[in-house]
C-alpha cells in the first residue's frame, strides 16, 4: 500500500487547517471504516486504521514517519509521551498494549459497561464510560481529575477537597455532557457538550473559572474523531478516498465562575429514554455511500426490519423485531458521528420496505426495552441458535440481561454470535401465541418492554 501526504504548515486561529491529507491507493473501504481513531503526543500524530491493522505516525509537520502493525482487536487508541501505545475495544472492554514496556499485555475493564476512552494521567492508565472511571493498574493508587468530577443536570461538579465541591453551571441549553479525559492537564477538566445545537468544548478550571472553548466540526461524510493536546485541537475526518487531520489552536473565553458547596456523593444520574423523549431523528451512516444522513427513526426502522427478518413471518414477530431494532438504535451511539450504520456492523438496512415491517414499526412506536429502569444499551440479536442462546461472556463480557435462554427456533446450529434475541425464535414463539412483549422479555433477562 502506498501513501500520499499533503502538508500545510499553518494552524489557523479562525478554523482548522489541514496538517495531513492522506489517500488510500486501492482500498475505497478504508475511507469509510479504516481511519477510526487519532491520538497525539510529542512524537507526532497517530492515526489508527483498523482495516489494515496499522497505526500511521506522522510528524507535527505532516510527514509520514512510521507504519506500526498491530494484532489487537479494537477501534480506539491512546498514547503517552514515553512511547506506549494502546488499542482498546469499546464493547469487549479490552485494552491491549501494542508498543512499550507492557507490549503484548491485554487488560479487561470489567468495572465499566463499555469503554469510550483510555488515557494516561498521573502515571496511571485509566478508562472511562461516560463519567464512570476505572484504573487499569492493579493498585489504582493515583487519582484522576475525571475521577473527582461528575455531571448532574446542567452542571459539572468537581471535587476540590474532602469537604468542598466546585459547581460549574452552564447557562446554555446543553446535553450529552462528557469529559475529555485525555486532555486533563494543569488541573483543568475539558468537557464535550452539545450546547444550543453545537458540538462544543468547555473548560472547567480548578480555580473556579468556566471557559467556553472551540466548536467541534465533525465530518458529515464518514467517521471523525478529535484529540486535544497541549493548546491544540486535532480533528480526524474521513474523506472520499482517505482521511484528513486538521489542527487549530484552543481558544477559551471566560464565561462564568463556579460556586462552592459542601461535598456530596458522586452520583451520576442515568437518564432514562421514555416514549415521550425518544428521538424523532437519528444520524445514520450509509456505509456504501460513505455519508451520514439524519433520518426519522421510524422510517429507518422500517428499512431495518424489512432487511432483518422475512416479510412472510407473523406480524407479532415484526413487532418484536421493531422494538429490538429501536432499542439497539437509541441505546448508545455506535459510531463517532452517527448512531448506527446500514451494515451488519450495526443493523442491516434495505431500501424496499415490506408491509408487515411498516405496520410492526408503527404499532410499537416509541416502545423500547428497559433493564433496571434504563434503556438497555446492547439489544443484541442474531439469526438462529441450537435451541439455547449464549451468555454474553461466552463471546464478550458479562452482561446481566444477556443470559442464556432456551429457544424454540427449531434449528440445530448457531448462525451468528448467539447472544440476545434469536430472530428465528421471534417467529417460533409468535406462532405459539406469545405477544411481542412476552417474546422480548423472555430473551432479555429481567427486562421490561414499554
Amino acid at each position: 500500500m502506498r501513501y500520499f501526504v499533503m502538508l500545510i504548515l499553518v494552524c489557523s486561529f479562525l478554523y482548522a487547517e489541514p496538517v495531513v491529507s492522506h489517500n488510500w491507493e486501492n482500498d475505497s473501504l478504508q475511507s469509510q471504516i479504516g481511519a477510526q481513531s487519532i491520538a497525539v503526543n510529542d512524537n507526532g500524530i497517530y492515526v489508527l486504521c483498523n482495516l489494515s491493522h496499522k497505526i500511521l505516525l506522522f510528524s507535527h509537520r505532516g510527514k509520514l514517519l512510521e507504519e506500526i502493525s498491530y494484532q489487537a482487536d479494537g477501534c480506539g487508541m491512546a498514547v503517552d509521551n514515553t512511547g506506549n501505545i494502546v488499542v482498546y475495544s469499546p464493547m469487549a472492554k479490552t485494552v491491549t498494549f501494542v508498543v512499550g514496556e507492557e507490549k503484548g499485555t491485554t487488560k479487561t475493564v470489567d468495572q465499566l459497561p463499555a469503554i469510550s476512552e483510555v488515557w494516561k494521567e498521573n502515571g496511571s492508565w485509566w478508562a472511562r464510560c461516560g463519567w464512570q472511571v476505572a484504573s487499569l493498574d492493579q493498585k489504582g493508587v493515583s487519582t484522576s481529575l475525571c475521577q473527582k468530577s461528575f455531571s448532574v443536570d446542567e452542571q459539572v461538579v468537581m471535587q476540590q477537597s474532602n469537604d468542598v465541591d466546585l459547581v460549574f453551571s452552564f447557562a446554555e441549553n446543553m446535553i450529552n455532557v462528557k469529559p475529555i479525559a485525555h486532555a486533563t492537564q494543569d488541573q483543568m477538566l475539558y468537557v464535550d457538550v452539545v450546547a444550543n445545537g453545537q458540538h462544543q468544548i468547555f473548560v472547567c478550571d480548578a480555580k473556579a473559572q468556566l471557559k467556553k472553548a472551540n466548536i467541534i466540526h465533525p465530518s458529515t461524510t464518514a467517521f471523525s474523531s478529535f484529540y486535544i493536546y497541549g493548546d491544540k485541537l486535532f480533528e480526524l475526518s474521513a474523506t472520499k478516498n482517505g482521511f484528513t487531520v486538521r489542527c487549530e489552536a484552543i481558544t477559551a473565553n471566560h464565561c462564568g465562575n463556579a460556586t462552592t458547596q459542601r461535598h456530596r456523593e458522586r452520583i451520576v444520574p442515568q437518564r432514562t429514554i421514555s416514549t415521550a423523549v425518544a428521538p424523532t431523528y437519528i444520524d445514520v451512516l450509509f456505509t456504501n455511500e460513505g455519508v451520514v444522513r439524519r433520518v426519522r427513526l421510524q422510517d429507518y426502522l422500517k428499512n431495518v426490519v424489512s432487511a432483518e427478518i422475512y416479510g412472510s413471518w407473523s406480524l407479532e414477530a415484526h413487532r418484536a423485531m421493531a422494538v429490538i431494532a429501536r432499542t439497539y438504535a437509541i441505546g448508545r451511539k455506535r459510531h463517532s458521528n452517527a448512531n448506527v450504520c446500514t451494515t451488519t456492523h450495526c443493523q442491516a438496512w434495505k431500501a424496499n420496505v415490506t408491509s408487515k415491517a411498516s405496520q410492526g414499526v408503527d404499532d410499537t412506536n416509541g416502545v423500547v426495552v428497559y433493564h433496571n429502569g434504563r434503556v438497555i444499551s446492547e439489544a443484541l440479536y442474531f439469526a438462529h441458535c441450537n435451541g439455547k442462546t449464549r451468555n454474553s461472556e461466552e463471546k464478550w463480557n458479562y452482561n446481566p440481561y444477556l443470559r442464556s435462554k432456551y429457544c424454540a427456533c427449531g434449528k440445530k446450529s448457531y448462525y451468528g454470535h448467539g447472544v440476545g434475541a434469536c430472530q428465528w425464535g421471534l417467529q417460533a414463539y409468535s406462532q405459539k401465541g406469545w405477544s411481542y412483549r412476552q417474546i422480548i422479555e423472555h430473551y432479555y433477562t429481567n427486562s421490561v418492554v414499554k
